[in-house]
């Protein structure tokens, strides 16, 4: 992972990073109380024992990868995976949970809540509801573009056929995949607030990542100052601002 998205996780408090996961976190401790109850002798055999081991592998990979700063391109696709495996293993836990309950009424409203709870925070998570923000407005990141954002990107690929500086993975994905323009990520400009090495590009600032969190390949982070301001400061001229997206070339 890179060095400003370490700063910045250090820096965000851990309840807003654990609200955001906190229904991820569920689903996959009831999974582990499904794989205990698979793997019992009395109720387990051989099609449990592979789909116990194939949830725990593809979960394990995840994992492991965020400690590696492997997280954008192992540990997200792999936990989808993961969750489809460990669907049934987690329908157990939760059935086993309420087993404890002696009445069936007891066990239905306590079926009901575990449902209900995960249900809410997998719905409200950053990573399906990003563009509302719920918890906090310092993990969740806007991945999709506005109508503005994409015709401004569309006028600068028509105008300019250098190389261009942009923040954002998904911005670098449109521009160099979409339109084919040769991409620079300036990440650890903004970080430094240094942009001497972009003298001979044309640099993309979104309003979306002077404002809010954005994500870029090995995390994310938020801005507290304006590198539009900054730019200029350093010898920059603004070539074109439609409000949403800015385009700075060196004087």
């Amino acid at each position: 992972m890179a060095e400003p998205a370490l700063e910045y996780i250090q820096a965000v408090p851990f309840s807003e990073y654990l609200l955001s996961l906190l229904g991820f976190l569920l689903f996959f401790a009831f999974s582990v109380v499904g794989w205990f109850y698979m793997l019992a002798k009395r109720f387990g055999n051989g099609h449990s024992f592979a789909l116990v081991v194939g949830g725990l592998v593809l979960a394990a990979i995840g994992f492991i990868a965020l400690p590696l700063g492997l997280s954008g391109f192992l540990a997200h696709r792999w936990w989808y995976n993961a969750s489809v495996l460990l669907a049934i293993p987690a329908a157990i836990g939760f059935l086993s949970v309420c087993a404890y309950f002696r009445s069936n009424l007891g066990r239905t409203m306590i079926l009901a809540i575990l449902i209900l709870v995960i249900s809410f925070f997998s719905i409200t998570a950053e990573k399906v509801n990003f563009d509302n923000r719920i918890y906090t407005e310092n993990t969740a990141a806007r991945l999709a573009f506005t109508e503005s954002e994409l015709s401004a990107m569309n006028t600068i690929s028509n105008v300019w056929d250098g190389r261009v500086g942009v923040a954002t993975s998904s911005t670098r994905y449109y521009l160099r995949f979409n339109i084919d323009m040769p991409v620079k990520e300036i990440v650890p400009n903004l970080y430094s607030r240094d942009f001497s090495e972009c003298t001979y590009i044309m640099v993309i600032i979104r309003d979306e990542v002077v404002n809010n969190y954005f994500v870029f390949a090995g995390g994310g982070m938020k801005l507290d100052y304006d590198p539009r301001e900054v730019l200029e400061e350093q010898g920059f001229s603004t070539i074109y601002d439609c409000g949403s997206v800015a385009a700075f070339l060196f004087k």
